[in-house]
């Protein structure tokens, strides 16, 4: 492949990103917490932080975006 040419995949797409994060914290504050992240919140409550993560693996697919949840909702209820 020459240096000229270039990929669809190689330009970043900033726009799109910042408006879609926009929107889904505005769906956040109006819909408030979805009921799977009751459930790890309420694990979070009584000490469960294990059983947290677990069930949020099960619920979202993958480690990363288990721990990046239990985060999020431990960001929540300091705030709240």
């Amino acid at each position: 492949m020459s240096k000229n040419t270039k990929r669809k995949n190689d330009t970043k797409k900033t726009g799109a990103t910042t408006l879609r994060k926009k929107v889904k914290n505005i769906l956040q504050e109006i819909i408030g917490v979805v009921p799977y992240e009751r459930t790890i919140l309420n694990f979070l409550k009584i000490g469960k932080e294990k059983k947290a993560i677990k069930y949020a693996k099960k619920r979202l697919g993958n480690i990363k975006r288990a721990k990046n949840k239990i985060e999020f909702l431990n960001n929540l209820t300091k705030f709240n």
